[in-house]
């Protein structure tokens, strides 16, 4: 069933998945490169322009459901062209013979996102949001939020930003003193 989607689609998956279970912006995924290890896993390389300015490799394995991993996603969008390994095409639209543009990977994200509910409001970047809050939810600790944020004062960016539950259900318990 999926080698029937077209590019557009597995695109947007890819995209909102990878974004979903590594943090990165949209722009940093666009700037990413990917490699298949033996293990099976892929390694996802792109630069990071917030201060300092660094490069960064994150693995990604695949999970315990398959078709929500960045892993099965990224398998059948490379399968799909194995152009996609060469340096800086990895998004390569088959359709148009190009590499997709900021707009047109926004657009495919944003079409998933619509398919899965989320209203159209919202940005893309309200998918890491979710990601930290659906973390702090189910228990995270402030040093793996850090790990997986890549932020350098992640106590006040949760609190600011992402820690949207935990005090709801701290007053919720506090109540029953």
């Amino acid at each position: 069933m999926v080698d029937q989607l077209i590019d557009y689609i597995l695109l947007g998956c890819t995209i909102v998945t990878i974004i979903a279970f590594s943090e990165l912006r949209l722009e940093e995924v666009m700037r990413a490169t990917a490699e298949k290890d033996i293990d099976n896993s892929w390694l996802i390389c792109t630069s990071i322009f917030k201060k300092p300015i660094s490069k960064i490799t994150l693995t990604f394995r695949q999970t315990s459901t398959p078709s929500t991993s960045p892993v099965f996603w990224l398998d059948n969008w490379i399968k799909k062209n194995d152009n996609r390994l060469k340096p800086t095409m990895l998004w390569y639209l088959t359709k148009t013979n190009r590499v997709a543009s900021m707009q047109q990977a926004s657009r495919a994200a944003h079409a998933i996102m619509n398919l899965a509910g989320i209203n159209k409001s919202h940005t893309i970047n309200s998918v890491r949001s979710y990601s930290i809050t659906n973390a702090i939810d189910q228990g995270a600790r402030p040093y793996q939020i850090n790990r997986f944020s890549r932020d350098k004062d992640v106590l006040n960016i949760v609190q600011q930003f992402y820690d949207k539950n935990l005090n709801d259900d701290l007053r919720e318990r506090l109540g029953k003193l």
